[in-house]
């Protein structure tokens, strides 16, 4: 059971490929990997297995980064127009 869990396509350190399809991008079975600098398997695994980190943003620091970037928009906006105001 533990060597389920040690697949390689769960590791920090394997990035798969991708073949473009007509909607999307879509997985190959296999990858590179880091560490062993060569081409394995998504389903194989090694002792050198890391597992990924999770990169889950929540909601509220999404709306606050999004309020943040709307409020530097309309700031530079605000300079845009006072520059043509000037220029009239």
């Amino acid at each position: 059971m533990a060597d389920k869990c040690n697949l390689c396509y769960r590791c920090r350190y394997f990035d798969r490929y991708y073949i473009k399809g007509v909607k999307s991008f879509n997985p190959t079975p296999c990858g590179w990997c880091c560490h062993a600098a060569a081409e394995v398997r998504a389903d194989g695994g090694c002792e050198k297995y890391a597992a990924k980190k999770k990169t889950k943003l929540h909601e509220a620091t999404i709306r606050r980064c999004l309020s943040d970037i709307l409020t530097e928009l309309s700031e530079l906006k605000k300079v845009v127009e006072s520059d043509e105001r000037e220029e009239l």
